[in-house]
Parts: C-alpha cells; structure tokens; sequence
C-alpha cells in the first residue's frame, strides 16, 4: 500500500475557509477571478497535504532504518529466548503489567526501563531534539513477540501492549502501520503511531517498534502555510476520515477532554459542512458560499 493512501485515513482533508473581505471590498464578481482564487486555495490545500505526508513518511523511514539497528535486534532475539524459557509466562506477564500499572518499581521494571536499549532510546530521542529543537517522537519502546515492552524511553501506560487494538493491526502488517490521530495517554500529546514490525533471521514476527509522532511537527506545516497565505483571515481545518477536525486555526489548542483518549471527544464533527463531505467521498476542489453577507471560498484537498 503506498504511503498516501495511508495517510489519507490520518489525514483525510484540510479545509481552508477564508472570508474574501478585500474582494468583496473591489466587488469581483468576475468568474475567472473567482476561479484563479479558488485554485490558489485549492493549490495551497494541495500543498500542505503534501508537506504533511513528506514530513510523515520521513519519520517512517527513520524508525525502519532504527529498527534494523544491531542492539535492538539483538536485545529483541534475546527477549524472546528469555521469555520462551520462562514457566508460566502468562501468568508472570499479567502480575508485571499490574505491578507496572500501579507504578510499582520492582527489580524486573527498573531493568527494562533502564537497561542498554532504553539508553539508547532515549539518546534517540535526544538527538531529535538537539536538530529540531524539539522531539518529533513524544516516545519510542520495543515488544517483544509477546507483545510487552522490553525497552522504551519512558514508562508507558501498559507493561502489556498486545491487548490493545492498535498492536493487533499492526502486527498484521508486514512493513510499517500508521496509526489515526489520537490522544496518547502514555506522553501526554496528541500523536499519531508509527509501528515497524521486527523479524528474526527466519523471517519470523518477533517485535515491534512504537514510535509516537507529536503531531506539533504537523501544526507547524499548517500554521506556516497559514502565515504565507495571501489571505489574512483563512481558517484552516485539518479533518479525519470521520469528518471530525484535528487542527483547527480557529481554535488550535488540542486539548485531551475526559477519560476517554479517543479523538472523537475533542474533535468538532464538520462532515456535514458543504465541501467535506465530498473530500470525505475523494473529492478535492473549492467552492464559494454565503455566510452572514460575506461570500466565503473553501478549498478542499
């Protein structure tokens, strides 16, 4: 599956609604005006999804090219002998991921959050942020086969990842899964999820590597393409597959809302405003409408 067609459930449209004032102030009613402004909001829509999918594919390649990195793969192996030679693992795994849950510092947890590969993690992330003066990856950790974490730059929500639904899609996957636009609980951002799938020398599934994207890399495309528009009162939207508005220039603080993480309790429901609804369908274009006296140009991509 190519990469846009993944992005397209994370991103499905940006919407950008910009009151014409300085048009409507010099009455162009002119089509061919109002067609040469419709596609520079539709070449700008263009655009930032472009730039949003660049930025996202290079944070995969980035995890693929560190998923092939020796001591994760070494650690990943060893790991999973470890846990083959364990009686009662089952049982073992469910007493840790209580223990970890409840912010226990037994032994055992102290060694996977501090262990070599958690070092290296964490100079990882160190590195991103020293380039970019802030880290694209709010967190990054390994599982095993087993699906627990065996290493990570900090201590997640759960010991055990292999009940949640998101690992379940993943290991489905045989290069990367790209997860939607949620709150994560464990770093405290809205992020989206990078999954790359480890193979033992047989070919054989034995882990992954979690990467959570901080989505402040995404706003800042956005809030950059909004500084360069021509027009000064454009409001962008980022939307999901859903319909429901991750980004927001009218109101851009993301903000997590209840208990529940998922991004319907934070997102405003727009699939009904008119030119959603047609992207949502794959349509990408702009129309204008009438709002309160002032004519409106939205351009979807």
């Amino acid at each position: 599956m190519r990469i846009g067609q993944k992005l397209t459930i994370a991103f499905s449209t940006v919407i950008f609604a910009s009151t014409m004032a300085g048009v409507a102030s010099v009455h162009i009613v002119e089509n061919a005006l109002k067609k040469h402004a419709g596609d520079d909001a539709l070449q700008l829509a263009d655009d930032i999804i472009r730039d949003i999918d660049r930025e996202i594919n290079v944070r995969i390649e980035d995890m693929q090219a560190y998923a092939s990195d020796l001591l994760l793969a070494k650690e990943v192996v060893r790991s999973n002998q470890a846990f083959d030679k364990t009686p009662g693992i089952r049982d073992f795994i469910k007493k840790t991921d209580e223990d970890w849950k409840s912010k226990k510092k037994t032994p055992f947890i102290q060694g996977v959050l501090n262990n070599e590969l958690s070092g290296e993690l964490v100079r990882y992330l160190d590195f991103y942020r020293q380039k970019y003066e802030y880290a694209p990856f709010t967190e990054i950790y390994v599982t095993n086969r087993h699906g627990v974490v065996i290493a990570s730059t900090g201590r997640t929500s759960d010991y055990l990842q292999a009940d949640e639904r998101w690992h379940q899609e993943a290991v489905k996957e045989r290069g990367f899964w790209l997860g939607g636009v949620e709150y994560d609980e464990s770093s405290g951002a809205v992020s989206v999820d990078i999954v790359i799938n480890i193979y033992d020398g047989k070919g054989a599934f034995a882990g992954i590597l979690k990467g959570v994207l901080n989505i402040e890399a995404i706003r800042s495309i956005i809030d950059l393409a909004r500084s360069r528009s021509k027009y000064e009162s454009m409001a962008p939207r980022l939307v999901d597959k859903n319909g429901l508005v991750i980004f927001s220039g009218l109101d851009p603080d993301l903000k997590k809302l209840g208990k529940d993480i998922r991004l319907e309790e934070f997102g405003e429901d727009v699939s009904r405003l008119e030119g959603v609804a047609g992207v949502l369908g794959g349509k990408r274009g702009f129309i204008f409408t009438s709002e309160g006296g002032d004519e409106i140009l939205r351009a979807f991509s």
